[in-house]
Parts: C-alpha cells; structure tokens; sequence
C-alpha cells in the first residue's frame, strides 16, 4: 500500500486543531475543526452573500447571540478553525467528484446522482452538484461548498489582517489560494461576493495573490504549502522560472493534509467511503495494472474483487491510498514540488526527479535523454503519483488530454460533453452582475 511521506509538522494536524477550539465545548473540540453550533449560525446568515440559492448553513442566531458579538478580535482563531475545517469537506469533495468526472473513477452504483459525474453529464442546472450541501450523504454538491469555504476563508483573511495577527492572515490566506486554485483548474468559470463572471486565468491570479500573501505572512509548514501553493498556479500560468523557483523551497519529506475522521458523516473520508463501504465507485480503467518495466507500481496499487459494483455492471476494483475513514487527504507534498521542477525544466532534472519517486516506490530508474520522451514520462509520473488527490483533472486540461468518449464498455451509457465544472443557473439567477 502507498503511503505518503509523514510531514515533520503537520500544519492542520488535531492537536493544533484543538488548541484553537479551546473556547468550543468537549464534544465539539473532538470533531477537528468542524465549526461549532455558533459559527454555523453565523455562517447561516452570512452565507447568503454568495448569492447562491441554496444554503446548508442557513440557521437562525440563537437569540443570546448577534453576528456583531462573532465579530470580536477574540474570536478570530476560533472563526479560523471553523473556516479551515469548511475548506477541509469542499476540497474532498473537488477530490471525489473530479475524480469521477474524468477517468480516474467510474461509477459503480446504482444511485443515478453518481452516474452525472461519471458520464460527464453536469449540466448548470443540475440541483445536487451546485447546491447540494457538504456533505450530504457520500455523494454531495460541489459549487456551493467551495464558494462557502472560499468566502469563508477570504472574509477571515480580511478580518486577520485587521487585526494585525500574521499567524491567522496565513492561515486564512493559504486556504483561501487552494480555493481559488480549484476553481481556476476545474472550473469553466465562477463567480465571487455577487460579482461578474470569472474565468480561469482570473482565478488563477487571485489564487496567487493569496498565496503569495501567506508566504509574506507565514513561517514554517504553512509558508511552504503557500510556495508550493503558488508553484502550482505559476506553472498553470506558464511561468516556468518562477514555478522552479517556488517548488524548490518545499523540503523532502514535507507533506500538509486535510484531515478526515470516522466520529460523524461530515467528517469521513468519502473516497473510502464512497469505494469501499457503499460500492457506488470504483477505480476506472486506466488505473488498473499498472507497473514500470514488469514491477507493479505501487503508488497505484488495486484490489480487484472480482465481484460487480452496486449496479451489477462494473468491476469492484478498490484503491488503497486511503484505508479507512480516517485516512487524511494530502493538499501538498514533497512529490507534488519534485514533479512540478520536473516538468518546468526538463532534461536531466527531470530524469533525476522521476528516478527519486521511482526509489522511493521501489520500482527501475527510468532512462531517456529524448525531451518528448521525458516529458511523456513527468506526465505519467503525475498521473501515478499524484492519484486521486485532485490534480488529474488540470492535467487533462491543461495537456489536451482526451476524456473518455463514446459508450460507456460496462453499462453503454454515452458520455456527455462537460470537460469542467460549470456555473449553475441558481448563479447566474441571484446575480444582477451576471448576464
């Protein structure tokens, strides 16, 4: 089984988790970072400037409680905390769903809200994927929990620095970057605080302005998920010397999750879940049996089964980068900054990144001093690498790499059309600066 490489300090481990919930109750201190019956309130009222149609946090104030008593300095780690545990449930859930829309999963159920991703049948008016809550049931909405933790992280950004206090300002700032990332990779356009249309580029500049923010902000682990961060946005902008530049200060062995737990529904890891214990997914075609000259390739390794999905139809194939519900999901890693220098520069470097993942999986150095070659091979070793952790998508866009057309081999349905996540209806409906 692959397992990721342990960061020194983890930056969203528990026990910084509940050193900023000190002021929630016991029960709520033991959820890591899920916000509290208080924030969620708020959130409910303030949720409502995203102009969206819909809102899982839509509750009223206690009545002993205002918005402008949530607003004081105090309460600023705590409002960080919730904010991050926001963001922690939208990115699994641009994970799972990302992952069925291309072809690292394929549908296995017999629930037909799996079947839109797989079949790449997302429409701008289909209800569950924008605002479907996060999460609701293993298979939830997408647009609205990523705009709810984009605003939420931004809008503490503002009130960090406000406040003077850096610590939070990276905080906020470096979340904020991966929201923006998400939606500038994934996302035909968006749209932020009820204002115009936005397509990827701009996204992708936001993004960057976040993260670069958060490395002037941050120290530590924080400030070097907001470099990787930002090696990751430059290289989509093309900016090659500056995308080596940031991926170099990602030491080895650095790794940042988002966490997951089995205590309650919004917080288990639903790629497990989804695979394992519901059977509504499974690793599509493209993952199976993969290896490096005749040596299985571990960093993709499979269960097969032998038995069909809920469906009857598709194979029962698992993965097992995440065992449990307890597995936490990686947002940046040591292999992410290797790979990102490989593709930025090519030629021998290249090679040597590729070999030191290779050691690392315990599989034959690669060899190649052809530039096409190598490059097809930083590709691949993306693909493997980086397996459902959110980057496949990008990657099949921003390379030209075909989606799957045509029949379905297993169930005959005909895929759709949609190559990214659309801005729904309920958007373009509540939002006077959209036409």
């Amino acid at each position: 089984m692959h397992t990721l490489h342990p960061s020194t300090n983890r930056s969203l481990t528990r026990e910084l988790r509940e050193q900023d919930m000190n002021r929630v109750t016991q029960s709520e201190r033991g959820r890591r970072g899920r916000p509290s019956s208080g924030d969620l309130a708020w959130l409910g009222v303030l949720c409502l400037s995203l102009m969206l149609g819909a809102c899982d946090l839509a509750v009223e104030l206690p009545g002993d409680i205002t918005a402008e008593e949530l607003e004081q300095p105090e309460d600023l780690p705590l409002l960080v905390t919730s904010a991050e545990g926001v963001f922690e449930c939208a990115y699994q859930q641009y994970v799972l769903l990302s992952a069925q829309l291309i072809d690292e999963f394929m549908s296995g159920g017999s629930d037909g809200a799996y079947y839109i991703y797989d079949q790449r049948e997302i429409t701008p008016a289909t209800g569950t994927y924008s605002s479907g809550g996060c999460p609701g049931g293993q298979l939830a909405g997408l647009y609205t929990p990523l705009s709810q933790a984009r605003w939420f992280t931004d809008s503490n950004l503002q009130r960090a620095q406000e406040a003077g206090s850096q610590d939070m300002v990276a905080r906020s700032a470096v979340l904020a970057g991966y929201a923006y990332t998400l939606f500038g990779e994934g996302f035909c356009s968006a749209a932020y605080d009820g204002g115009p249309e936005v397509f990827p580029p701009q996204s992708l500049e936001l993004a960057e302005d976040r993260f670069s923010t958060a490395i002037s902000s941050g120290s530590g682990d924080l400030q070097t998920l907001a470099y990787l961060g930002r090696a990751r946005v430059r290289l989509n902008q093309g900016d090659m010397a500056g995308a080596i530049s940031d991926a170099q200060q990602v030491p080895d062995g650095f790794a940042y999750y988002a966490t997951r737990s089995s205590a309650d529904n919004s917080r288990q890891n639903h790629l497990y879940g989804s695979n394992w214990i519901d059977r509504n997914i499974e690793v599509d075609v493209p993952f199976w049996n993969l290896g490096f000259e005749g040596v299985p390739d571990p960093r993709v390794e499979l269960i097969h089964t032998g038995n069909t999905g809920r469906n009857g139809l598709n194979p029962e194939v698992l993965q097992t980068k995440y065992p449990d519900y307890d597995a936490d999901i990686p947002i940046g890693r040591y292999a992410e900054a290797l790979l990102i220098i490989a593709e930025a520069a090519g030629g021998q470097t290249a090679v040597d990144n590729i070999n030191e993942l290779h050691s690392r999986a315990g599989l034959p150095l690669f060899a190649s001093d052809d530039p096409a070659e190598i490059m097809a091979q930083v590709y691949e070793e993306r693909r493997r690498e980086l397996f459902i952790e959110g980057h496949r998508m990008n990657d099949m866009l921003r390379l030209n790499i075909p989606f799957p057309s045509g029949a379905d081999p297993f169930n005959d349905r005909r895929y759709g059309e949609t190559t990214c996540f659309p801005l729904p209806d309920i958007e373009r409906e509540n939002n006077e600066n959209i036409p």
